[in-house]
């Protein structure tokens, strides 16, 4: 496995970078149109200037926000938020100005996924039980399984043909909430339905920061499938790191594996 820090220093920079060239270019700006445009065009290039300098301002402090985080290990809730305000939001930018250096997108995505959950991490949040809730894609099911799981979990035989068995055993030890989803729309179902205060979820990367964007404040730990056989088809995930990751967020159990390794 990549190693987690760096894979952070990878979307942190372009994060820097994306500040940057924002400010930058509202410097540009200025120089080039202010100081010549009549009145009409200088309150346009007013406003233009004021968002941009509002978003170099956000997107530099979210940055070290991050860092201080990173470097710390804990962060208060409100940072928490501006930083990932800055994370989510210029997210697109930063993908272009990754691409545009030469840099995988998957790496970019995957170093996404490493400072959100450095984010979550840093918040030190502890939930009860009923308040966790995690979702895992249904290609995690045996592709040529009958039974299916996507409705009712439940309708699982437990066969130990692939990973599912061992989900609904973390899922009946914990006491947490178990959703198989098809996609965004099914997963936001099971948001509307649960109502958790905490989300684990796994999936693979591009479908991982979806639905970390759609959650709407709601705090997603973001683990990555294994795809042996290709994307979207027998799927699975280490037990050992979900387990992990409900170690670390459900309230009275004490972690004893790191997530980002178990």
């Amino acid at each position: 496995m990549t190693d987690p820090v760096i894979r952070k220093r990878v979307f942190v920079g372009l994060l820097a970078g994306t500040a940057l060239v924002v400010a930058l270019g509202a410097v540009g700006l200025y120089y080039a149109f202010f100081g010549r445009s009549i009145v009409a065009r200088q309150v346009v290039v007013f406003g233009l200037l004021a968002g941009a300098g509002t978003l170099a301002l956000v997107t530099g402090v979210g940055v070290v926000m991050l860092v201080f985080s990173i470097w710390r290990g804990r962060v208060g809730r409100r940072a928490a938020e501006l930083a990932g305000l800055a994370v989510n939001g210029l997210y697109p930018f930063a993908l272009r100005l990754g691409v545009l250096l030469g840099l995988e997108p998957m790496r970019i995505q995957q170093s996404f996924i490493a400072v959100n959950n450095q984010l979550v991490r840093a918040r030190q949040l502890r939930v009860a039980p009923d308040q966790l809730l995690v979702l895992v894609p249904h290609c995690v099911q045996r592709s040529t399984c009958p039974h299916k799981i996507t409705v009712n979990v439940d309708n699982c035989h437990r066969c130990g043909r692939c990973v599912m068995t061992e989900l609904l055993r973390l899922r009946d030890s914990f006491g947490v909430y178990l959703g198989v989803a098809t996609g965004g729309t099914a997963a936001r179902r099971f948001l509307d339905l649960y109502r958790p205060r905490m989300v684990v979820a796994v999936a693979c990367e591009r479908d991982l920061i979806s639905g970390i964007q759609d959650a709407h404040g709601i705090p997603v730990w973001g683990i990555t499938n294994e795809r042996p056989h290709g994307p979207c088809l027998d799927t699975c995930v280490a037990p050992a790191r979900l387990e992990a990751a409900i170690r670390m967020f459900v309230r009275g159990i004490c972690p004893d594996t790191d997530p980002d390794t178990g």
